[in-house]
């Protein structure tokens, strides 16, 4: 643990100095165990058909990166990306892998393939967290997911959170994104949350949060016409620090830097190839995160039609939430250890 803190508090500072070149490695890692998805989502670039080649991480490759990340073990593997990882054949060996490796896990899934089963694999797999979104009202629901059925999703959700009941077992916590469309007032928004929650009263869920509608870096057509020009009027905008704490790898190995870039269309590196730290301080990533300082993101694309830059400020802050619950893990520990309460 103190390990952690000591990797994040590296973080906090270089980040705000503005520091290109990084002496620890990316703290948060999303891999794609496959970016093949049942669902047809209409706000997501996987739905609407990725011009990227369908494909799934094998076990040699997915042992081979797992080696490659001891270089710098991350703090979280996330084992998704475009794609719904419980469609990976391989799903359940890669999180035993990880966690025989020391590295926590997570995973966020659509639910429709989450059976008692499917539940109880994940349980004994040594899966640390899971996200589920979903919806009080059906009909919103299964417009934001098309082609899930409300009922099936429901029952799987709650099979779920049995199963942890009848194995006695406090992981995988679970934590549920309310979906909303984006045309939801904040009046509907506040009153879907309140039906959310009231669904899964006194089932252990961790959290309730809501789902931010996003462009996918651009893939999708916002109000905004030129985000980039208006990222350089506004130079008072604090730095996305995803390029600071962030890697994203996709099923055959290749390495971009924002797990919202679905299509790989910026590819940083290859750990087919490549060393881990070689490609978090490569002269591209370092390139991305000094026009980043500068707030000169117009030229990078990925970056520049990003409308997360530009929606609730907090985004930005990502990493922090996980910094203080990490720090706020570490405090208890210590509290603990010499006898506090």
């Amino acid at each position: 643990m103190a390990g952690e803190a000591g990797r994040l508090a590296k973080f906090l500072w270089t980040y705000k100095l503005g520091r290109t070149r990084l002496s620890y490695g990316p703290i948060f890692v999303w891999l794609e165990p496959t970016n093949r998805c049942n669902l047809r989502c209409p706000l997501c670039p996987t739905g609407e058909g990725l011009g990227r080649k369908r494909g799934e991480m094998t076990m040699d490759l997915f042992r081979h990166i797992l080696e490659k990340l001891n270089e710098a073990p991350p703090l979280l593997l996330t084992l998704h990306l475009a794609g719904e990882p419980l469609l990976a054949g391989n799903i359940f060996e890669m999180i035993r892998l990880a966690k025989e490796a020391g590295v926590q896990t997570t995973l966020s899934t659509n639910a429709t393939l989450l059976s008692p089963e499917m539940s109880r694999r994940l349980i004994q797999a040594g899966l640390d967290s899971i996200r589920l979104d979903f919806s009080a009202s059906r009909e919103t629901f299964e417009k934001v997911r098309l082609g899930a059925s409300w009922e099936k999703v429901y029952a799987n959700i709650l099979g779920l959170l049995k199963a942890k009941a009848e194995l006695n077992v406090q992981r995988p916590i679970v934590r549920i994104k309310e979906v909303s469309l984006p045309s939801a007032s904040h009046r509907e928004r506040v009153r879907a949350m309140r039906e959310l929650k009231s669904l899964f009263h006194g089932f252990p869920v961790k959290g309730f949060s809501s789902l931010e509608i996003h462009n996918w870096a651009g893939a999708f057509a916002t109000e905004h016409e030129d985000l980039g020009e208006a990222h350089r009027r506004r130079r008072g905008l604090r730095p996305c620090s995803h390029l600071w704490t962030s890697l994203a790898i996709t099923y055959d190995g290749l390495v971009v830097p924002c797990c919202r870039d679905l299509e790989a269309e910026c590819v940083v590196g290859d750990l087919k190839t490549q060393s881990l730290m070689d490609i978090w301080n490569g002269e591209k990533l370092r390139a991305m995160r000094d026009a980043m300082v500068k707030r000169d993101v117009g030229h990078v694309a990925l970056c520049a039609k990003c409308s997360r830059l530009y929606q609730n400020p907090r985004f930005v802050f990502y990493t922090f939430g996980f910094i203080y619950m990490r720090l706020d893990q570490l405090f208890s520990g210590i509290v603990r250890l010499v006898g506090g309460v």
